[in-house]
């Protein structure tokens, strides 16, 4: 027995901690079962059931004693009102949730099932507690008055909700068609807010409707809804006259009054709530009261049998069979006496048991003290740093394993350890390094490598200090490249990218001994000439700076001239600050440009007036296109055969406060530097076409209006898009717009080309406005589809006292009709010119001497009186002598005689 009891301790130090617990439980269980086992067998219990009336009963021996059960008394009829109780609330609280018609049937079979089985209860206790009886039955009564003026509340709580929901529906079926018109018929702004903020209230109120009746507690909810509903009047009562505008004062009015509708469904909730809560408390107490009455009756049940047991032991009983007369079948049971000895081995077993428990929790716990103090020693050990740290192995099997856990984990923080501070030392070594190359960044443009603006604050201001205290001059130039977006925009901005590096190393070597270059922003570029003994070494370098730009610069195999501009400050002349001399120098460059770009101008202090100026102007053409402040004017093109006008080119003006019309030239500038050139180009096309569709469609059905495009337009993927748009909209031919281009849209290369050759293939005219000034005027001729030329004005004005313009002249006309192009001569201002030119049949004429721009209401009216006039210059010109036979005379012959 010891062997066994030694071999039972060893293999309880190498269980676990699940197989020392489930031997306890085992244990446990084998007392359960043993002593289930004695208890059956130490008494027999005989049990039986009389199923008849008047069956005579045995009557055992005197050492049995018959023990009759609580199943004699006849419980029935109380549970059936118990649960018919219980069926009665369920019922009413299904009733109360919905109002459907099966929820209704079933409250009212509840009801009938609680009077049916009240009745039988009663009636049951009648004969032994009369009191009780009636109780049941006012109980009863009480429940089901309670629960119908329950159903009546809960029937106009659902009507007032469905109201709300009438009312509700009619103004979304007002609101929502309101606002999904205004998006269709482009109503105001402030009407589609008012309507949006008309659905939100709408929504809202619905939300919080909704939440209140799902709600254990509707009153947040409704008072939420309240909340919407003051906003939705509210809104109505703001924006009153808007709404009007936009809808109708019926339609104010139906909101108002469904509104109101709204509102008042809403307070009879508020009302009902209360009143539902005071029923609800009272039908619970009524339940409890009739809950209440059953144990109560089945006690008095009880107590009335008992005694009639007891006076039916009193009588003398029989010593043989007797009929025993029962109302119901009633269970007897016969116990049998019990044996002492088992109990006392039914308390041995208890006591081993216990001890097996007892012992197997004590060594248990020491098995987990222990390893469980040493993982704790470690653990701190290891917090504190010592990953050397190990625990010994051993115990429960579970804690062994953590042990083993534990020292892996402890073995893999120490490697963890050393991968740290190796990759802490390069990151220091990384970190050293980005903050070399940081400084770098904060300091140097990343395109062009130049010191950036605000590294170019820091150079100029110790080079501003220097001066200061050794008397020198500082020069500050600053330098912007000539129709950069232009190039920008044609070639791509990664060529433009390129055509910034090449810039900033020119610059670079052009100031390398005298200063430095920095980048300032997008194509704007600065140079510092510092500690200079006189203001004219500055200006000598300036000049050479300008010069250095006038050799081409060749980016993947292209050669490409890029000039540019450039104003100089000086210090201390013009500033002492670096902001005050780049303000200047600003002012410089500005001035630079509008005298022609390509050169450098020094800052005077009246360039502060011309700075003020071109604020000014800037500021005004903000506001200039949504003020109305600019127009169209119309110069006519006259035939040569007909000395009719055949067509009008569209001049853009800005119609200033004083009432005078300013050109171009005094703006566009402004409006390049500034943004502002897209909206007006944009202004400009819409605005040509409409006078073309008013010509069109009334006095003048052969319009044709020459529209001066820009190559920052023909860049515009969507131009001809645009352009095709608004003719269609105006129900205009093509033929009613003639485009006009310069040689500068040679510059942009191919795509521009390409969609000129788009335009050209939807039947649009195409011009080439100024020919004869740039170099590329033959390659113009070769590489564009065009249709009309326009001779330069330079070259007009030489006729008739120049003969080599005369001769210019004439070779251009010539080569034009053999290449099947119109040509038009623009800028005529003398008699002389016109009596040269009306020799060529095929010209079209245009200049101050045919007439000056025109508004557009006076283009028709001056028709007749332009032609009357023009056949009188022509009769009026000088005899030109030349090579045609042609003379002005035989031109207005020619014209009579066609009528």
């Amino acid at each position: 027995m010891f062997y066994l009891f030694t071999i039972f301790l060893d293999r309880i130090r190498g269980a676990g901690i699940v197989a020392r617990l489930s031997l306890s439980f085992v244990a446990v269980a084998a007392l359960a079962v043993a002593a289930n086992f004695l208890a059956d067998h130490s008494s027999m219990i005989r049990t039986t059931r009389v199923e008849r009336v008047g069956v005579p009963i045995p009557i055992s021996a005197p050492t049995r004693k018959e023990v009759e059960t609580p199943s004699v008394l006849r419980i029935g009829p109380a549970q059936a009102f118990s649960q018919a109780v219980e069926r009665y609330e369920q019922a009413m609280l299904e009733r109360s949730a919905a109002s459907e018609s099966d929820h209704e049937s079933a409250q009212q079979a509840a009801e009938d099932q609680l009077l049916n089985a009240t009745r039988a209860y009663a009636a049951q206790l009648q004969p032994v507690d009369p009191d009780m009886a009636r109780q049941v039955l006012d109980t009863s009564n009480m429940l089901k008055a309670t629960g119908s003026t329950l159903e009546r509340l809960e029937q106009d709580r659902q009507r007032t909700i469905a109201d709300y929901r009438r009312h509700w529906d009619n103004l979304q079926a007002a609101v929502q068609p309101a606002l999904q018109n205004s998006f269709k018929l482009f109503a105001r702004q402030s009407a589609r807010q008012a309507l949006e903020s008309l659905v939100d209230s709408l929504t809202l109120m619905r939300q919080r409707l909704d939440t209140a009746v799902l709600s254990g507690n509707p009153a947040p909810g409704l008072r939420a809804a309240a909340e919407a509903e003051r906003r939705f009047a509210q809104t109505i009562e703001t924006d009153s006259d808007t709404l009007r505008r936009a809808q109708s004062d019926n339609w104010i009015a139906t909101l108002r009054d469904e509104a109101a509708a709204v509102s008042g469904a809403r307070e009879n909730l508020e009302a009902l709530g209360p009143s539902i809560e005071t029923q609800l408390s009272r039908f619970a107490a009524a339940k409890m009261a009739a809950s209440a009455r059953v144990p109560q009756g089945l006690l008095a049940l009880h107590d009335q049998r008992s005694a009639t047991t007891r006076s039916e032991e009193a009588a003398p009983q029989p010593a043989a069979l007797a009929p025993v007369p029962l109302e119901s079948p009633v269970e007897t049971v016969t116990v049998m006496p019990r044996d002492s000895s088992r109990d006392v081995l039914i308390g041995w077993i208890t006591a081993a048991a216990t001890l097996l428990v007892l012992f197997i929790s004590v060594v248990t716990v020491r098995s987990i003290i222990g390893p469980v103090r040493r993982l704790l020693n470690a653990a701190e050990r290891l917090s504190k740093g010592d990953t050397e740290v190990r625990v010994k192995r051993g115990g429960l099997k579970e804690l062994d394993k953590l042990a083993g856990a534990f020292n892996q984990m402890a073995h893999e923080l120490a490697k963890a350890n050393e991968i740290n501070h190796f990759y802490q030392s390069r990151l220091e070594s990384d970190v050293a390094a980005r903050t070399v190359e940081l400084k770098e960044l904060a300091e140097r443009d990343p395109l062009t490598q130049l010191p950036n603006r605000r590294h170019w604050l820091t150079l100029i201001d110790r080079s501003l200090h220097s001066a200061r205290s050794q008397g020198h001059h500082v020069g500050v130039f600053f330098i912007d490249l000539d129709n950069f977006k232009t190039i920008n925009d044609s070639l791509g901005h990664a060529y433009g990218d390129k055509i910034l590096r090449t810039i900033a190393q020119r610059l670079e070597s052009c100031s390398d001994g005298f200063g430095y270059a920095a980048r300032l922003g997008g194509d704007e570029f600065s140079v510092v000439y510092e500690n200079a003994r006189s203001s004219e070494e500055i200006y000598r370098a300036g000049s050479l700076l300008i010069q250095a730009f006038h050799a081409p610069i060749v980016i993947d195999q292209r050669e490409l001239v890029v000039s540019v501009s450039a104003g100089l400050s000086l210090f201390p002349d013009h500033g002492t600050h670096p902001d005050e001399l780049l303000s200047a120098a600003d002012a410089a460059l500005f001035r630079a440009k509008s005298l022609g770009r390509n050169q450098l101008n020094v800052f005077t202090p009246d360039l502060l007036q011309s700075a003020s100026e071109k604020f000014s102007t800037e500021q005004r053409l903000r506001r200039a296109i949504d003020r109305n402040e600019f127009e169209l004017v119309f110069q006519p093109e006259v035939a040569v055969t007909s000395l009719k006008v055949i067509a009008v080119e569209a001049l853009l003006r800005w119609r200033q406060p004083d009432g005078r019309l300013a050109t171009p030239t005094e703006f566009l500038a402004v409006a390049e530097a500034s943004g502002f050139m897209t909206d007006i180009d944009r202004w400009v096309l819409e605005a040509a076409v409409t006078a073309a569709s008013r010509w069109y469609h009334g006095d003048w059905p052969e319009v044709r209006i020459a529209l001066n495009v820009s190559p920052r337009q023909m860049m515009d993927a969507g131009f001809l898009e645009r352009l095709l748009g608004l003719l269609a909209r105006h129900r205009l031919p093509v033929r009613c717009i003639e485009i006009e281009l310069t040689e500068t849209v040679l510059q942009t290369g191919t795509p521009t080309i390409q969609m000129l050759r788009k335009i050209r293939d939807q039947g649009i005219a195409i011009a080439l406005d100024d020919f004869g000034t740039g170099y590329s005027s033959l390659t113009s001729l070769e590489q564009l589809p065009l249709s009309r030329v326009k001779l330069d004005r330079s070259l007009i004005a030489g006729l008739g006292v120049n003969e080599r313009s005369a001769a210019i002249a004439r070779a251009i006309i010539t080569m034009c009709e053999h290449l099947q192009l119109e040509v038009t001569a623009e800028g005529i201002e003398s008699h002389e010119q016109l009596a040269w030119l009306v020799h060529y049949r095929g010209l079209a004429l245009q200049g101050y001497l045919i007439s000056r721009p025109l508004s557009f209401e006076n283009v028709v009216a001056s028709m007749n009186q332009l032609h009357q006039q023009m056949t009188l210059a022509v009769l009026s010109a000088p005899t030109h002598a030349a090579k045609s036979t042609v003379t002005p005379l035989s031109v207005v012959t020619r014209l009579r005689d066609k009528g």
